[in-house]
């Protein structure tokens, strides 16, 4: 589900969330934000996971898997993470909007 080619990140509140996070920890969240955005999921498979976050040594693993743990929950057979699924949500709808409007716009010339 490609909602479009940016997405929002509100800084201050990532990092009041985050603060405590390594750096290698902050990647490996983004990665798996990013993925999560283009996507819209993120399975609930760990070694996908490590692959959605380039993670392939065993810090690397261990941040990957401490960000799952920390941010994100379990369900069905998916990863979710609260405020991603909020923006998703919000996002899809102002695409929906602006296709309307868009068709709208597009009948009305037509018309004339």
């Amino acid at each position: 589900m490609k909602i479009d080619i940016w997405m929002p990140i509100y800084v201050g509140d990532y990092l009041k969330d985050t603060s405590h996070l390594s750096q290698g920890q902050h990647g490996a969240y983004l990665l798996l934000l990013f993925h999560y955005w283009q996507r819209g999921e993120i399975k609930a498979d760990i070694k996908q996971c490590y692959r959605i976050a380039k993670a392939s040594t065993d810090e690397e693993k261990e941040n990957t898997a401490f960000v799952i743990k920390e941010f994100f929950y379990h369900q069905e057979d998916q990863f979710r993470q609260k405020r991603i699924e909020t923006e998703l949500v919000k996002a899809l709808e102002k695409k929906d909007k602006a296709v309307n409007k868009a068709q709208k716009a597009a009948e009305e010339r037509w018309k004339k």
